[in-house]
């Protein structure tokens, strides 16, 4: 354009028509095809007119009330992409107020035309304030709004190109934007992570070198959410300002903020059932806090940890490359008091695995891992603390062990949960000192005071820390023998409802445990006092708390070794009381129970294994044989909604028990099948070996009375209703399934009862469990589950070798041994053993399975499967059941012969002869190479004495004996004898099979009144209903298929 165009009136004319322009025309003008050439000479115009500024303004004012977002963003993007422009855009209030307006949409997604916030950028049109307020709006999106991440992450890349050095001029912002950022690039969206990344960078190189870290790490121990950094990342950063002059205390944690946020989880009482697995035992009991129950809020980050166990972590991680060591001394005593209280709390939950505390849940891998590793960790760095404290100091420069012990000792003074858990870090503590040092004068000289050794409130946790923690290396300890017998004297008069016993059986029995079962330094005369008076509170065991049982159990436990030769009331009563707490242990609440049932346990074995008791006790041991079972079995039933380790232990330890009950103490098993269901590994294997060694016995004599009282048997209805809800592979992932979960377990731990109700069973009886179990279709869910889980049912069957699976596995499972296997391989073991069983005791049912199976790539796996692993032993354990049978024949009768038997293992066939004149009628039973999915198959080898039509029917008759008897051979074999023996004695054989024995080996019972033929009734029922007339076959006369013993029967 040439310049003269912008002189005088040319001038003139020009601003007058780029005015009317904006005024009359703008929304056509922007929108034309001439737009873009338009703006481009107003650009011009502005570099040579003094007229530019308010033409310019004109349009932008026209542009902004434009109705359409996308042309009106694209005619000031073209305004404001020149530098008079720009200029003039940082004095229009209204077009900055849009920019802003615009990017904040395109952050949340409401809009995708990014060129007005990219000309903005680019050209520098915003005023370094409404660049900052831009800069704060996107943090707050991109704090508050997860799911806008990405177009958020977008629009502060381009706003970070700009002007990278105004991000660091807000602290709060900048600070914020960091550890957002770095939370960002912790994710496995590669998108998000790696523009996160970018724009980090973008500001790294613009904050000389200063990057708000200390805020940061501070910013995100103190708070926690699901955005908050993760610890690894928090311990990266802290690294890098190692070695700039940021103080390193300011790195760590803030010890206030800690304990604030630890005091709510302080504050709950303690679950009673650690008293068993804790340092100071049934101290745990003394203490009383807000309920457990309590519903705390408690923030989390996103992998559900509270803000004290992300500070706990922190600094155990960063103390890896900045020791504690380094700190301020009382800033290092105060982290380590921290350290050790968050480590009770810690290990509490792993014990518990209760929900809601420091972790929101530890039932995930990860979690528990971690918390595992943090709490042996921990340990392990107060341990080195132990080894590198040679004495005990009086200087002011005392080790750090010492301080920590004399904090831990004073906290430890309060009757509080946090007393508590001060006392159980002290214990630790000692014990930690006593196992690197021995019986070190100087330590147990300063610890073991008089003024802590007593019983008082503020002294009972301390001095249980301090005596358990010592253990044994105080037994030469003149201290502590004083001590020991002062504790006994008290118990001797105390009282059941006093305040004090409780406090004094805790000490009485952490005394106890210095010394060897039976060698406590205390005369005889006083123990037998202390045992009198603790006998005499149990005449009345319902007044006693649960806490008081537990104590008194324990008491007990460490007493009565010392006064085994005594005579007197004291052994009938403990076994008495025991035996009361089992049966009335149902009456708590399960973690109130556990101690008392553990303590009661082991104070129980304890004196049946005393060594040459007195009569008295032998006495009572034997008056409460019987009644010692049933209250085990009681404990078993008991309802377990949860797992713990304390339940674990107790449930092992009553396991042992009941693997000693004796049967005859158990005249009903029905109470115990419904334990096979529990959730407890544990309760289930009890009570499947009881049931394991006493279904065969009581089977066997089942069988007995079945057949003399002529009454079809039944599995009993609580082992049958075990079998209904049968798992599906859609309710358990991979995951779940590796783990063996108890449902799982429960269902096939019941099959393997099943079989051995079989294993002692007569053949009838046998028939009359398998009609059980095809009347309910049990055996399909069974079968169906198996083969999904070993892999048929995708065709990738499992193979027995490479999961070390033997044929001895094959034949027998041991559920001991598998316990200590692997769980998906227990699982695997007894899902092979049970496919197994069904062979050797329902072929038949496994049969009907295998032809209804409608998936052929299923069908073709398991014959492979089963001809591979399991044909070569089925056949051997028939041809072994045949030659078994056979050498064990009852002689026969006067007028009878043997059947000769001769089993071929190397042609799997079995040839049976019976001698007739001289001469021999013989069949040959060959079985297949794959059964038993192919059937065996009856071949004559030498007809006697019948025709060819009857001899083939009695062939026949033996086949489906076998095919119908479950494939019992030696069914076949006694029914091909009877068919024999009947037509040489003259019997009559049925007039429409020929056999005098039918498939369902009954004879010939039915005549016809008119023509005298005798029929099966299976035969005649048969011709019955292809004939649809009731007529005699022969004759053609009516026939009473009933007869008048069946009708009289039914009347």
């Amino acid at each position: 354009m040439a310049p003269r165009l912008f002189d005088g009136e040319g001038a003139v004319m020009l601003s007058t028509f780029f005015t009317a322009l904006a005024r009359d025309d703008a929304a056509k003008t922007v929108t034309s095809p001439s737009s873009r050439y338009l703006l481009s000479s107003l650009h011009l115009f502005g570099s040579v007119s003094t007229q530019f500024a308010p033409i310019w303004n004109s349009w932008v004012e026209a542009v902004l009330d434009l109705p359409s977002e996308a042309t009106r963003d694209v005619a000031l993007a073209s305004l404001i992409s020149n530098d008079r422009g720009a200029v003039l855009a940082k004095g229009n209030m209204d077009l900055q107020k849009h920019i802003i307006g615009q990017a904040v949409l395109l952050a949340v997604g409401g809009s995708n035309d990014w060129e007005l916030l990219e000309a903005a950028v680019t050209y520098q049109t915003l005023t370094d304030s409404n660049y900052r307020d831009l800069v704060q709006a996107l943090v707050e999106i991109l704090e508050k709004e997860p799911s806008k991440t990405e177009s958020t992450l977008q629009a502060l890349e381009i706003t970070a190109k700009g002007r990278p050095e105004l991000f660091s001029r807000d602290e709060r912002v900048h600070t914020t934007l960091v550890a957002l950022l770095l939370g960002l690039s912790e994710l496995e969206n590669s998108t998000i992570s790696s523009k996160a990344t970018a724009i980090r960078n973008l500001l790294d190189t613009h904050t000389d070198g200063k990057l708000p870290v200390v805020a940061v790490v501070q910013a995100n121990l103190e708070r926690a959410g699901t955005q908050s950094l993760d610890i690894n990342t928090l311990v990266s950063q802290a690294y890098n300002a190692v070695s700039s002059d940021i103080p390193s205390e300011e790195l760590f944690p803030s010890t206030n903020v800690w304990m604030k946020e630890l005091a709510p989880l302080l504050e709950l009482s303690v679950n009673p059932a650690l008293s068993i697995t804790n340092s100071i035992g049934g101290a745990a009991a003394l203490v009383k806090g807000a309920p457990r129950s309590a519903n705390l809020r408690i923030y989390r980050d996103r992998k559900g940890r509270a803000i004290p166990a992300r500070m706990a972590l922190y600094v155990s991680q960063l103390s890896e490359k900045l020791p504690l060591s380094q700190l301020p001394k009382p800033f290092q005593l105060e982290l380590l008091y921290l350290q050790c209280l968050t480590v009770q709390l810690i290990s509490d939950q792993i014990t518990c695995m209760e929900e809601n505390r420091l972790w929101q849940t530890l039932k995930h891998a990860e979690g528990s891992a971690q918390a595992e590793e943090f709490v042996s960790k921990t340990r392990g760095i107060l341990n080195q603390l132990a080894v590198d404290a040679s004495a005990w100091s009086d200087s002011e420069e005392k080790p750090i062990i010492q301080d920590l012990i004399d904090l831990l000792t004073q906290h430890s003074q309060e009757l509080t949960p946090r007393g508590l858990y001060s006392a159980r870090a002290l214990s630790e503590l000692i014990q930690f000192l006593a196992e690197a040092h021995g019986a070190s004068s100087s330590f147990e000289d300063a610890l073991l005071k008089p003024d802590v050794l007593k019983i008082s409130p503020t002294t009972v946790l301390p001095a249980s820390a301090i005596i358990t923690g010592f253990g044994e290396t105080l037994q030469p300890s003149k201290i502590a023998n004083n001590f020991c017998n002062k504790v006994v004297s008290e118990i001797a008069g105390a009282k059941a409802d006093s305040d004090k016993t409780l406090m004094t059986l805790v000490l009485l029995s952490q005394c106890a445990q210095i010394y060897e079962a039976g060698e406590m330094p205390v005369a005889n005369n006083r123990i037998v006092f202390a045992v009198r008076q603790i006998t005499s509170w149990l005449e009345e065991p319902e007044s006693l708390s649960p806490a008081l049982c537990a104590e008194i159990c324990r008491a007990l436990n460490k007493l009565l070794p010392c006064m085994k030769d005594v005579y007197g009331s004291y052994w009938e009563k403990t076994i008495e009381f025991c035996i009361s707490l089992w049966n009335r242990a149902h009456e708590f609440e399960l973690n109130e129970a556990l101690p008392f049932i553990h303590s009661s346990l082991k104070l129980f074995k304890t004196i049946e294994s005393l060594q040459e008791p007195n009569d008295d006790l032998e006495d009572a041991l034997k008056e409460y044989a019987s009644a010692k079972p049933r209250a085990l079995i009681e404990l078993l039933r008991l309802p377990r909604d949860t797992r713990s380790q304390p339940l674990e232990i107790v449930d092992a330890m009553l396991c042992r028990e009941a693997q000693k009950i004796s049967l005859r103490h158990v005249p009903d098993l029905s109470d115990i099948f419904g334990l096979v269901a529990s959730e407890s590994r544990d309760i289930q294997t009890a009570a499947f070996n009881l049931l394991h060694q006493a279904l065969p016995e009581q089977q066997q004599q089942k069988s007995i009375d079945a057949l003399l009282e002529k009454t079809d048997a039944r599995l009993p209805d609580e082992l049958l209703s075990l079998l209904l809800d049968a798992p599906t592979l859609e309710k358990y992932s991979d995951e779940m399934l590796a783990e063996f979960p108890s449902p799982i377990r429960s269902y096939l731990l019941s099959w393997k009862l099943v079989f051995d109700a079989y294993s002692t069973s007569s053949f009838k009886i046998r028939n009359d469990f398998t009609d059980n179990l095809k009347q309910d279709n049990c055996v399909g869910p069974l079968l169906d589950f198996m083969f999904d889980v070993l892999g048929h049912s995708a065709a990738h069957p499992l193979k027995l070798e490479k999961v070390n699976l033997t044929s001895e596995h094959i034949q027998d499972y041991d559920v001991k041994l598998a316990e200590s296997e692997p769980e998906e391989k227990d699982m695997q073991w007894l899902l092979v053993h049970l496919f197994y069983l069904l062979h050797k005791y329902t072929p038949g049912l496994f049969r009907a399975w295998y032809i209804d199976c409608r998936s052929k790539q299923t069908r073709i796996a398991v014959e492979s499967w089963t001809t591979k692993y399991f044909s070569p032993i089925i056949v051997s354990d028939v041809l072994d059941e045949v030659q078994k049978w056979a050498d064990s024949q009852e002689p026969p009768a006067m007028d009878e012969k043997e059947l000769v038997v001769r089993v071929a293992r190397s042609s799997r066939e079995i040839i049976a002869g019976y001698e007739v004149d001289e001469d021999q009628a013989a069949i040959a039973i060959k079985i297949p190479q794959n059964y038993p999915i192919e059937n065996v198959s009856v071949q004559s080898l030498n007809r006697v004495a019948v025709n060819e039509k009857k001899w083939q029917s009695w062939i026949m008759t033996t086949q489906g004996v076998i095919t119908f008897s479950n494939g019992n051979i030696i069914d076949g074999l006694q029914v091909f004898k009877r068919n024999i023996l009947g037509a040489l004695k003259g019997q009559s054989e049925c007039a429409i099979c020929y056999s005098i024995i039918s498939t369902d080996k009954r004879m010939p019972d039915k005549r016809c009144t008119t023509c005298k033929n005798l029929f099966h009734r299976t035969c005649l029922y048969k011709w019955f209903q292809s004939s649809n007339q009731n007529t005699c076959p022969l004759c053609r006369n009516p026939i009473d298929y009933l007869g008048s013993d069946t009708k009289r029967r039914q009347g």
